[in-house]
């Protein structure tokens, strides 16, 4: 099974321009260093922020959640999860992120 996409992509500014190429590129197998992914948690957490060479590992892949955001770098990425979580709260008073991004009308 491929990678879950998140429709509407949050972005950070250093990857806004070039999101469709880098997505293409991580679909075929081909990870850009300096590239995070803002995901679903799987576990406890709110968001992971995975770098995208960590899927070069089968297992990171296999058990990847659905990908909310792209950014260039760390520091980006854990901009874009604050923004998601700030959408989140202005959007149900709650930071249940989850059932943000499962809702009906954010698909």
């Amino acid at each position: 099974m491929g990678i879950i996409w998140y429709k509407s992509l949050y972005l950070g500014t250093l990857v806004r321009k070039k999101a469709g190429r880098i997505k293409r590129k991580i679909d075929r197998g081909i990870y850009p260093p300096g590239i995070y992914l803002v995901t679903l948690s799987g576990g406890s957490a709110v968001l992971e922020l995975i770098p995208a060479i960590e899927l070069r590992v089968a297992c990171v892949r296999a058990q990847l959640p659905m990908v909310v955001g792209i950014a260039g770098g760390k520091a980006e990425a854990e901009y874009v999860a604050s923004r998601i979580v700030q959408d989140t709260w202005e959007a149900q008073g709650d930071a249940d992120v989850r059932r943000f991004f499962e809702s009906e009308d954010r698909r």
